[in-house]
């Protein structure tokens, strides 16, 4: 059986020969701004900037409530149905894998931090006993009763 690496590995390389056959594309980009009130809509080559009113939402087919932006709700950028576009082709080369392996890794490294420090948390608790300890102590004080 091939390692972690080796699959993330064949995986990238199917991901590449992909780019030569899925068509390229993109829908529409909504954010808001919270410094003057508007939502910012990133079309490819052109960005429009409209008034943080429910009813630019109503007319772009948004169906969220303003308030979710104004509120800190959503903070990333969404895509507005309906404004899918063909893009022209873009096919990565071979040369580019370890290029965006590296780029990929940088880009989710607070995951992976977060994922080390719950692995360590969850190490060091199984380690001192305390996870065992504390069932052990539950049911011994739950011994007899019922909960039916």
């Amino acid at each position: 059986m091939p390692g972690a690496f080796v699959v993330l590995f064949i995986l990238t390389i199917v991901a590449v020969i992909a780019t030569w056959f899925v068509p390229a594309g993109s829908y529409s980009k909504l954010s808001y701004i919270p410094s003057s009130n508007q939502l910012k809509i990133e079309q490819p080559g052109e960005i429009d900037k409209v008034p943080a009113t429910q009813e630019a939402l109503d007319n772009l087919g948004v169906k969220i409530d303003i308030e979710q932006f104004r509120s800190g709700g959503i903070t990333e950028s969404i895509s507005i149905p309906d404004t899918y576009q063909r893009l022209e082709q873009q096919p990565a080369n071979i040369t580019d894998i370890p290029k965006s392996m590296v780029q990929g890794t940088i880009e989710a490294v607070d995951i992976m931090v977060f994922i080390f420090v719950l692995g360590g948390l969850i190490g060091v608790i199984r380690a001192s006993g305390a996870f065992e300890s504390g069932l052990f102590s539950l049911t011994k004080k739950q011994k007899g009763m019922n909960f039916c």
